[in-house]
């Protein structure tokens, strides 16, 4: 039986090359045709939130510069009227 199509397994390691000694008489072997796997479930995303939605870390990225950005203009007005005075 051959399974593929899972991208989270590394491929297999075997010791076939080392071993390999080539017969005269082997027999050939065929694959059949494809078939679904009924009993199949993908795995679990496992990846950290952020992974999963980068999306978010814009977002606050964007709300952490537009908060900056305003205590740095509300700061340089409180100068402006502390200088006025």
């Amino acid at each position: 039986m051959l399974r593929y199509g899972d991208a989270a397994l590394r491929a297999p390691v075997y010791d076939y090359a080392r071993l390999y000694r080539p017969q005269a008489q082997a027999i050939a072997a065929q694959l059949g045709p494809e078939l679904v796997n009924a009993d199949y479930h993908p795995r679990p995303d496992e990846r950290p939130f952020t992974e999963r939605h980068p999306e978010l870390m814009w977002v606050a990225l964007v709300l952490v510069v537009l908060t900056l950005m305003g205590t740095a203009l509300h700061s340089v007005k409180g100068k402006r009227a502390d200088s006025k005075q």
